[in-house]
Parts: C-alpha cells; sequence; structure tokens
C-alpha cells in the first residue's frame, strides 16, 4: 500500500492547481457594481475555467476572452456551484444570460457570436438587475465593433 502515496499525493496536487486562481483579474463595473473578474485567455485556461472550486465571493467571476468572435459553448464538467454566464459580443453588449447548473455536460451555447463571457455564481445578473442588451465598455473590441453607436454607454 505504501506505493501508492506518491500517487495519491499527485493527484491530490493536481486537483488543487486545478482549483488555483488565474493571475490576471480583471475589475470592471457592471451595473453599479464593481466586480473583480479572473481572466481566461488560453484554451488551457478556458477548458478549466472555474472547475473544482467550492465557492465564488460575491462581486467575483471568471472572463473568458477569445482572440475573436465566434460561436462559444460553455458547459459544467468538474464544477461545483451553479453559474450563471454572460455571453457578449464584440461591441461589449450582453447577447444572452444562461444559467448553468453544476456538474452537467448540457451545452450552453451563444445565439451570436462572442468575443467573450462572464462567468458569475447563479442568479447574480439578476439579483443585480443586469440584463441582455447591458453595454459593458471595457470589453468593446474596436478591431471587431465597427458601429461606434452599439458601444456608446452602459445601460
Amino acid at each position: 500500500m505504501p506505493r501508492f502515496l506518491p500517487g495519491l499525493t499527485l493527484s491530490l496536487a493536481a486537483c488543487s492547481l486545478m482549483a488555483q486562481s488565474l493571475d490576471e483579474v480583471q475589475a470592471i463595473r457592471l451595473g453599479h457594481q464593481i466586480i473583480e473578474l479572473e481572466v481566461a485567455r488560453t484554451s488551457i485556461e478556458h477548458r478549466t475555467g472555474l472547475m473544482h472550486r467550492a465557492h465564488l465571493a460575491p462581486n467575483h467571476g471568471m472572463l473568458f476572452v477569445f482572440e475573436a468572435p465566434r460561436p462559444i459553448a460553455m458547459w459544467m464538467k468538474n464544477t461545483l456551484i451553479d453559474l450563471d454566464a454572460a455571453f457578449i459580443d464584440a461591441c461589449g453588449r450582453i447577447t444572452q444570460i444562461e444559467t448553468m447548473k453544476k456538474g452537467t455536460l448540457d451545452l450552453h451555447q451563444s445565439r451570436v457570436d462572442a468575443a467573450s463571457v462572464i462567468e458569475m455564481n447563479a442568479g447574480w445578473f439578476a439579483q443585480h438587475g443586469i440584463k441582455v442588451g447591458a453595454i459593458i465598455p471595457e470589453l468593446v473590441d474596436r478591431k471587431y465593433c465597427r458601429n461606434e453607436s452599439n458601444a456608446a454607454s452602459p445601460d
């Protein structure tokens, strides 16, 4: 049995690493709240997301940033808490908000091309009056958002 101990130790260490916070954090205003978002930019960070987290502090979440707007699908594999995902287009507009149940493998797909996604605790967007159509100026990508009137001001 002692020879299994190193393997168990490595497995536990790997699990704790997967649940660690990302280094890049961005604070943005969303409605009347300032939220702190861990930023996921790489494919590995995108795949890992908020997996293995037992808790997400109030007004904290994750921002998934994609190189170019495209169809996005999110899922909850190995995710221990219910989350809401706000799909955001290149002009910083929330195009849809999906509630995702912990541990499910259901795909939550963007209806339009998304440049980013914000994940927060389930119910956060409704609790703070954030609805589809809200604009997040910090997430406007001028490279892809050519219509300045779409990115003028937040709701």
